[in-house]
């Protein structure tokens, strides 16, 4: 059954409409959609590729941006091509908290407490973002996606952004000189998205799990500014395979970073430096077990 659509108020200029995704504004003017969803409320929009039409998605919320992705990308996703997503408009957004991650679960610590033993082992502790999992009886959906003109000025939290997914795209575009926030970004991946390398992260304050669970960590990621990294748990743990050099890292604002290297192959050789930069207690729990 096609989604019914009611137009709700009309003016010279714009539209409110309420489809079965919730109320969105068109402005006529300005070509300009507000927190859209993709589906046949849309009108002859929907199922065309939207990055020729002239027409421009903005959001002013994370959880309304993942859900027009998700059924965009169900709907146009190729392996091979590239889907331009250039369209959407991210001024408004202060966060993007999970808007690429694939299929997972997220629970509180009272929710993780009330199930049983067996249930619990598939859930990992990711600290204030709670209790988290991967649904791995799900396909995952591989993005082959184009944000590179995205502007995150205003995002400062990509918490989970790109967890449980597995992706062929370059983030070496992306500007995420505000966020402060990288909170478990790529955890439970494959492979890390290329071009994190160029990331100006000199603002960023907490960067816990934000590698966990990943395979394969192959950016280099030793010339990051970690100058004001002020948390940094587990951000590779698990990540079995992770043995970069980091002694050139300035930990000058480093307050914790509690089995950092737990399940890696980190050498010694590689964080040889800390030693000196980093409080004794700090530097006893980098291999710490969670």
């Amino acid at each position: 059954m096609a989604t019914k659509i009611k137009t709700i108020v009309t003016t010279v200029a714009v539209t409110l409409a309420l489809s079965a995704g919730g109320l969105y504004a068109y402005d006529k003017a300005s070509n300009v959609y507000t927190d859209a969803t993709y589906d046949s409320s849309l009108g002859e929009l929907y199922g065309k590729n939207l990055a020729y039409t002239g027409k421009k998605f903005v959001f002013t919320s994370s959880s309304s941006l993942k859900k027009f992705i998700e059924a965009y990308v169900k709907y146009h996703g190729n392996k091979k091509a590239s889907l331009d997503l250039n369209f959407i408009d991210t001024s408004k957004l202060t966060d993007l908290n999970f808007v690429f991650a694939g299929d997972y679960s997220q629970i509180t610590e009272k929710e993780y407490e009330a199930l049983t033993k067996e249930e619990q082992s598939s859930y990992s502790d990711f600290g204030e973002l709670g209790f988290l999992k991967c649904d791995r009886s799900k396909k995952q959906q591989i993005y082959n996606i184009d944000i590179s003109l995205w502007d995150l000025s205003k995002v400062e939290k990509l918490n989970g952004t790109f967890m449980c997914q597995r992706f062929f795209i370059n983030l070496s575009q992306l500007d995420v000189s505000n966020v402060k926030e990288m909170q478990a970004t790529f955890a439970f991946n494959l492979l890390v998205p290329e071009g994190i390398n160029y990331w100006d992260v000199g603002n960023v304050t907490n960067t816990s799990y934000m590698f966990k669970m990943t395979l394969n960590t192959s950016n280099s990621i030793e010339s990051w500014n970690v100058s004001k990294l002020e948390h940094a748990d587990y951000m590779f743990s698990s990540s079995l395979f992770f043995d970069q050099n980091l002694n050139d890292w300035n930990l000058s604002s480093l307050k914790s970073a509690k089995g950092i290297f737990s399940l890696t192959s980190m050498k010694e050789s590689n964080y040889q430096t800390w030693k000196a930069k980093i409080s004794p207690n700090i530097y006893k729990s980098l291999f710490k077990f969670q």
